[in-house]
């Protein structure tokens, strides 16, 4: 199927089943002409719909002709986008350029030794064994250092030894500095 020449015209190609008097498919592949400079440019998308009426599929997976993929976004603004209003993106260099909100159900590793974790109800936990817990109202609830023989331990960038610290066994100590 393709509509009238022009400027936003669509060229799609529709599935349905076989003996279906329906007006629109429930499941479209389709190119946009956004442009008619030169030979022609726009995105190819995927429309479905999730309904059993005869109702016009909606675009649920799109590529731009420069390359950007949205899934449930139309106009992505970077590389890869999720979510309408370009709620999740990666850009060129595979970073998250944004995200207006991230869910889990399990934790977020960096590099193979941090991970970020809701540890209980309004409390996050980061690094292995809970090394930093903050309370949900703001306040440090705990720090734990190497093998746990240091509950909190403050120290120079750059320097290996321990300013100040309190004990597992709740010795408090300054060291040198």
């Amino acid at each position: 199927f393709s509509s009238l020449n022009g400027l936003n015209a669509r060229s799609e190609i529709g599935f349905n089943y076989f003996s279906s008097t329906a007006t629109n498919n429930p499941v479209v592949l389709g190119y946009q002409a956004t442009s008619y400079s030169g030979y022609t440019s726009g995105p190819f998308y995927i429309a479905t719909r999730n309904v059993t009426t005869d109702t016009a599929p909606t675009e649920r997976f799109t590529i731009l002709g420069n390359g950007y993929v949205g899934i449930g976004d139309t106009d992505p603004a970077e590389l890869f986008t999720v979510g309408s209003n370009d709620a999740f993106q990666v850009n060129n260099a595979g970073a998250i350029a944004s995200s207006s909100s991230i869910t889990t159900s399990g934790p977020i590793t960096i590099g193979t030794d941090v991970a970020i974790s809701r540890g209980a109800a309004n409390r996050l936990d980061l690094g292995s064994s809970d090394s930093l817990r903050l309370s949900g109202d703001g306040q440090l609830a705990s720090v734990a250092t190497a093998a746990g023989t240091q509950w909190l331990a403050v120290s120079v960038s750059g320097d290996s030894a321990n300013r100040f610290y309190v004990a597992a066994n709740g010795t408090i100590a300054w060291g040198d500095g």
